[in-house]
Parts: structure tokens; C-alpha cells; sequence
């Protein structure tokens, strides 16, 4: 079953946007569908919403869904305040 979105903080997705602009390589982690943790050290391509969801695209050209990033380059985000558009 699919989880329902959860909008991200907005300092998330501003240090994605400059990630993507300077092509850093990054440290994401991430949880799976299944709740497990995911640690990767790599490159963002692109961000796009689609259906109300937000995703970032992966130099592999996998996508995440934004609210599946735990933190960035060592910034916990999980339970902070989120954006709303």
C-alpha cells in the first residue's frame, strides 16, 4: 500500500535545488518503502511534482519521493516544519 505524502520542510528542498545547480555530490539518507534506512553518496539530476507528490531524480535517473529523505549532507529534516503551496 502506497503512504500518503508527507510535504517536505522547505530548507530540504532549497539544498536540493543548490545540489542540483552546483552538480555536488551528496549524502542522502533515505527510507525504503519498507522503513529501512539507506545511506548513498550521489549526484541529484532534477526535481518534479507530480499528482501533489514532489520527487528528486538521481544522476542513475532513479527518483525518490522527497519525503522519503531522512536527511542531507548530515541535516536531519525529518520533523521539521514542512512547506505548504
Amino acid at each position: 500500500m502506497k503512504k500518503h505524502y508527507q510535504p517536505i520542510n522547505c530548507s530540504l528542498y532549497d539544498h536540493l535545488e543548490a545540489a542540483i545547480t552546483k552538480n555536488e555530490m551528496v549524502e542522502l539518507i533515505i527510507s525504503s518503502k519498507e522503513g529501512i534506512e539507506q545511506k548513498m553518496h550521489i549526484r541529484c539530476k532534477d526535481l518534479y511534482a507530480k499528482n501533489g507528490e514532489e520527487f528528486l531524480v538521481l544522476e542513475n535517473e532513479s527518483t525518490l519521493r522527497l519525503d522519503q529523505i531522512l536527511s542531507l549532507n548530515g541535516i536531519n529534516f525529518k520533523g521539521r516544519d514542512f512547506c505548504s503551496f
